[in-house]
């Protein structure tokens, strides 16, 4: 069986096809397909008659030959189109909840509070990524990167070495490669267990991340629940750990959001320690535009003890309304050395400086690790 993915590209539909002899897209004009084909479809075809049809109109690629992209011209396109809608079927998939990332069997819920619990902020250069270890091994990890250099990790490294077999849930904040590139190797690797795997509706409908991530699942024969996340998402609780989808909203589309930074999934974390109300927000890559909605709606529940600063301290994701609604007591920004972009950017650090935030930086500080005991918490870094 071929599943695929309908994604609209300047009015083309992009066909993306895999399986486990790769992956083709399609491109053919939106108005070819027949209207109860739409974008953000899952379809599937029998990998039989996709390669006998494409072989008829001598198409191509043909059995073993699927990594290409194929555009058609317009009388062929229209004929292969008929064709093509008389033998795709669309997936009705399930619709996933967040409490499908610790089914009750597995601790969902729980009321007992057990510490530690380890957060990692990885030092994966011009990136994020964060790991966080539940106790009775339970874990997330949120956003993976890939390129390193000097004392750098790449997400994939740092599972292996802490031998990590297993993902309860894996959280890709958006849909840009800083963020998701080291997806494929946790995806590829047969001794990793992938229970889910989420992202915000905008990912659904990215070419890349149907392209890429849903074939490589699809060629490393994993199972792999997958869904959205977005601000109706319930809260789920894990132990005293309680999770908050603060953004996107449910209406968040390629037609609603012009950057992609917006359509981050915003995390807030709140437990307590001492008996005291602590909350941790991890706030993806969302700029300005954004946060102003999300203060709006959301006000002083916004406020955190620490926070996974914006877009690796751009000044479009950080600036002196949200510190002073936030009112971190210490942030942390994920952020490469001598990166191109010029971040952390100078404004960001002195408004941080002005307003004394304890800052810890991976690009200077290497990977951080928070620890969160019953009674207090502790920062560490591993690398000068």
């Amino acid at each position: 069986m071929v599943n695929g993915v309908v994604d609209i590209i300047e009015n083309k539909v992009a066909l993306i096809l895999s399986g486990k002899e790769g992956t083709t897209r399609h491109y053919i004009p939106a108005t070819a397909l027949q209207k109860r084909i739409k974008e953000g479809d899952r379809v599937k075809i029998t990998a039989e008659k996709l390669f006998s049809l494409e072989k008829k109109l001598k198409l191509g690629p043909v059995r073993g030959q699927m990594d290409k992209t194929v555009i058609f011209d317009e009388p062929t396109t229209r004929e292969y189109a008929i064709q093509l809608n008389e033998n795709l079927s669309i997936i009705k998939e399930k619709k996933l909840s967040i409490k499908d990332i610790f089914p009750a069997k597995r601790g969902m819920g729980q009321s007992t509070s057990r510490r530690p619990i380890k957060i990692y902020f990885l030092n994966v250069g011009q990136g994020d990524s964060i790991y966080i270890k539940f106790p009775n091994n339970r874990n997330m990890l949120i956003d993976s990167a890939d390129t390193i250099q000097n004392n750098e990790t790449s997400t994939y490294d740092f599972l292996k070495s802490k031998k990590i077999r297993e993902l309860d849930a894996f959280i890709l904040t958006h849909p840009h490669i800083d963020h998701i590139e080291g997806a494929l190797k946790i995806i590829k690797d047969k001794d990793i267990k992938l229970r889910s795997m989420f992202c915000p509706e905008y990912a659904h409908n990215s070419d890349y991340y149907n392209n890429v991530m849903i074939s490589m699942i699809a060629k490393a024969n994993k199972k792999v629940n997958i869904g959205c996340l977005n601000s109706e998402s319930a809260k789920f609780i894990f132990g005293d750990c309680r999770f908050t989808i603060l953004s996107p909203a449910p209406d968040v589309s390629r037609k609603s959001v012009k950057k992609v930074n917006n359509s981050s999934i915003v995390i807030k974390l709140q437990l307590k320690i001492n008996n005291k109300a602590f909350g941790i927000l991890f706030a993806g890559d969302l700029e300005l535009d954004h946060w102003d909605k999300l203060i709006s709606k959301y006000g002083s529940d916004l406020k955190s003890n620490i926070l996974k600063v914006s877009h690796h301290g751009s000044k479009t994701g950080t600036n002196s309304k949200v510190m002073d609604v936030i009112q971190p007591d210490e942030v942390i920004i994920s952020v490469g050395k001598n990166n191109m972009f010029g971040h952390p950017h100078k404004d960001v650090i002195t408004l941080l400086q002005k307003t004394g935030k304890k800052v810890y930086r991976t690009d200077k500080n290497g990977t951080i690790e928070l620890l969160l005991g019953t009674n207090s918490y502790k920062i560490n870094h591993q690398y000068n």
